[in-house]
Formats: C-alpha cells, structure tokens, sequence
C-alpha cells in the first residue's frame, strides 16, 4: 500500500503549493479524501478534479499571506491556497462541546500528532511526495478497504455523531468496503445521538449517500439511519411494486426513491420536504410527487406542459427504465389556435379540450397526429358538454 500510495499523481498546482510551504520552513502532506480516492478507486482517480486536502505546521500568518482567498474555516487554521487546494494546520483537539467543534485546538507537535485527531484510518494517512506516514492500522484498513475509528469509536462518535453518518457514507460510495466490528456496534448503538446534529448536516451527508449506486442504498436502512432523517425505521417494504433499474439523477428524485424502496409510499413527502432545509424547487417535485403517487400515470406527468413539476417525474419514469428520449415535453400536433378556428370552439371550453388532448397524447405519443387529434377533439368536446 505504501508504494501504491507514492504513486499518487499530484497536479502542478498541489506541487507548487508544497514547495513554497518547504520554503518557507514548513513541512506539509497530502491528507484525506485524496489518498483515499487513490487507495480506493485508482481507476477513476483524476488528480484535476479531485479536492486536495493538506497539512501543515506552517503558521496561520504565514498561510494567510499564501491563500488566494478567504475560506469560511480560517478561524479553524483552514485556508485556500489553490483553486482546489485547502492547506489546514497540523493540531491536537478538545472536547467537543458541541457536537461539531472542539472547544479547543493546540498545535500538534507533528504529523503524527495531526493524524490522531481524524474520524477514520482510512483518512488517517499523510503522503509528502516521498514519504507515507499514517495512524495505527491505517495502511492495513486501506489495504483491506475496512472502516474503522481512530481509537475509541463510542468517544469518536461521541464527538461528532455525524462521523456514523460518514461512514455510511464512504460504504456506500466505496466498491467492496467493509467496516470493523466494533465500529459498526457502537455505530448501532449510538445512532440516535444522530438526531442532535443538525437537519442541514444530516440532509448533506445523506444527499452525498445517495450518489452511491442503487444497490448500495440499503446500507442507511440496515443501520437504522432512516431516523437521521426522522422518518420512522421499519421493515423493508415493496416499493409500490416498481422495479427500479437505476438511481435517477436529481437529489430529489433520489430521495424519493429511496423512501420508496424503504417504506413502500411516497406519502407524506411533501410534509416532510417543509420542515427540511431543502431547495425550493425540491420541495416543489416532492410535493407533486406525494400529490400523485401512482407509478403507472409518472411517464404521462413527464410529457405534459401544464406539469409544472414534469421533471421529477421524468426522473421517475427513466430510473424505471424508461428511455429519456420518450418522456420530453409533448406539443399538440393541432394548435389551440386552430381548435378555435375550425372546431368553434373557444374560452374555458377550449382549455378543456386542449387538456383532454394532452392528457390522451401523453397516455400515448403515438397518437399525436392531425387526422387522429380531430377525432379527438370531438370526442373531447362532446364529453364535456354531457
């Protein structure tokens, strides 16, 4: 592991960032999701869009006048040195009063020091560009692809109960990652101190979760970590018998389906989209979502211009495997305009009879063309008047 690691491809940028900490007296590592991205996904490794993290004993004076902008975590000795560069100060930590911050923050009195302070070994290993030093057991968990703490998981935990969530995190966007025993025990045992983290860093983590593939998405259910997003924790339930082939793209829509693989419904959705810190527009489709829970009527949703929320069910209808190319917005092969022309008919009349068609094209496509709208209009029309 240790070769594998000094194989790591580092940008210019990063190596011109180490160099003007070594001049300037200071020693600095890579750390964290860097080297294990490396570790972990060589395959897919691309050092230019990858967020590199370092360390080092550098003063903050000193890597103020470095940074090329403000960072919202220099009060914690973190600062932006490159576009995709944050270089942190080596330090040793308090208690966390918080649950979130330690109340106090010395400087370590080495790179060692530094690595002790991490949540998992896995992140608890630092690479200089020639040297690899790392925490106990770390090269052997990345080795053997295994989450554990650094030390005592139910103090690690304790600190910051988003740690449980992180680690469900790196198991779900992780190929093959197991988790030690006792770090998984404690993690059960502990899950509800889960609820005295905030609804926004819950909401971030699982949102990062759900870029995990479809098949992964188990794991926040079989940790009891639906309560994280207080939704109740039961057994598995058939989704709606819907058959999903595919995660969808959108946040929202991953959630969606993750609630419905887990509980069986869409239901309640939109009340519970009210009271989380969510975009407005994803609140907005899960709403829609909850108002129309039918899976069969989801691709007919997609095709109509009057659904204003139309792409959250697109996203449903296509991670069904629907082809995305059939759930595009249907325009009527015969306008409005010239319903009213030929057909005589006009004000909310003509609203309806246009509603009526979009509502047969969007069933099926196939019969969105003149000779079969103006049978249609009829049909529509006289429906109406009876």
């Amino acid at each position: 592991m240790i070769e594998h690691i000094k194989r790591m491809p580092l940008t210019s940028e990063v190596r011109d960032i180490m160099r003007a900490v070594r001049q300037r007296g200071g020693e600095v590592y890579v750390v964290g999701g860097a080297v294990r991205d490396w570790a972990w996904e060589p395959g897919s490794f691309n050092a230019n869009t990858v967020d590199w993290d370092l360390t080092t004993n550098l003063s903050p004076d000193i890597l103020e006048a470095l940074a090329v902008s403000k960072h919202p975590g220099m009060q914690f000795g973190t600062f932006r040195l490159g576009a995709h560069v944050e270089v942190t100060i080596m330090r040793r930590e308090g208690i966390y009063a918080d649950h979130r911050h330690p109340a106090n923050i010395a400087s370590a009195a080495g790179i060692e020091d530094d690595l002790r302070r991490r949540d998992f070994t896995a992140n608890a290993v630092a690479y200089d560009g020639s040297r690899v030093v790392a925490s106990a057991d770390a090269l052997h968990d990345l080795r053997d692809r295994r989450l554990r703490t650094v030390g005592d998981p139910t103090l690690r935990f304790r600190e910051d109960p988003l740690r449980m969530l992180r680690l469900l995190r790196f198991s779900g966007n992780y190929d093959r990652i197991g988790v030690d025993s006792k770090t998984w025990l404690t993690l059960l045992a502990m899950r509800d101190e889960v609820r005295l983290v905030s609804r926004e860093r819950r909401l971030q983590e699982f949102v990062k979760f759900l870029k995990s593939p479809l098949h992964r998405w188990y794991k926040w259910h079989q940790a009891g970590m639906d309560q994280a997003l207080e939704w109740s924790h039961g057994e598995c339930a058939p989704s709606l018998d819907v058959a999903w082939m595919m995660a969808p793209e959108h946040p929202a829509a991953r959630i969606a389906v993750y609630r419905m693989m887990t509980a069986g419904t869409c239901r309640g959705l939109d009340i519970w989209a009210q009271n989380w810190p969510l975009p407005r527009s994803w609140r907005a489709g899960l709403t829609a979502l909850s108002a129309s829970p039918d899976p069969t009527i989801w691709a007919d949703l997609a095709r109509i211009p009057y659904q204003r929320q139309a792409w959250m069910f697109r996203e449903l209808a296509a991670a069904q495997g629907m082809d995305r190319s059939t759930l595009n917005v249907l325009q009527l092969a015969v306008s409005p305009a010239e319903i009213q022309k030929r057909w005589g008919i006009s004000g909310a009349a003509l609203g309806q009879v246009v509603r009526c068609l979009y509502e047969l094209i969007a069933h099926d496509p196939t019969r969105n063309d003149r000779a079969q709208l103006g049978l249609a209009i009829e049909t529509c029309a006289k429906s109406r008047q009876e």
